[in-house]
C-alpha cells in the first residue's frame, strides 16, 4: 500500500510541474529575434541621436525609472535623476561638451510593458 501512496505522489508532483511549465512559458507564442534585435538597436541608436542633439527628456525617455547610469559627469554610477542633474551642468557650462556616450559602454536593456528600456550602463 505504501508503494501506490508513494507512486501517486510522485505522479501528482510531476503533473504539477509540467503543468506549472506550460504556465510559465512553454505555451507562449516563439519570439522573433530578429524583430526584438532590431528594436534594441533602434533604442540605442535613438538614444545616440538624442544625446547627440542635446535632447536629454527624449534620450532619458529611453532609461527605466530605476536605471542605475556610469557617468563621467557624475564620476559614478547614479540614478536617472541625479544623471540628470549632472548631465544638465556640464551642458550649461558647455553645449559642445560630451555627450557621456561611446561606443565603450555596455548597457543593460529589458523589455518592459513592451518597450525594451536602458537599466544599467557600464564603461568598459
Amino acid at each position: 500500500m505504501s508503494r501506490i501512496r508513494a507512486w501517486l505522489s510522485a505522479v501528482t508532483v510531476l503533473v504539477g510541474i509540467v503543468a506549472s511549465l506550460g504556465t510559465a512559458g512553454w505555451a507562449q507564442a516563439p519570439m522573433d529575434t530578429e524583430a526584438e534585435s532590431k528594436q534594441v538597436k533602434s533604442v540605442i541608436d535613438d538614444t545616440f541621436k538624442a544625446m547627440n542633439a542635446r535632447d536629454l527628456d527624449h534620450a532619458l525617455a529611453h532609461y527605466a525609472d530605476d536605471a542605475q547610469i556610469d557617468s563621467k559627469a557624475a564620476g559614478a554610477k547614479v540614478s536617472k535623476s541625479a544623471y540628470r542633474e549632472q548631465v544638465t551642468r556640464a551642458w550649461a557650462r558647455n553645449r559642445d561638451a560630451w555627450t557621456d556616450l561611446t561606443e565603450k559602454h555596455e548597457w543593460k536593456m529589458e523589455k518592459r510593458d513592451g518597450s525594451w528600456l536602458i537599466v544599467e550602463t557600464s564603461y568598459q
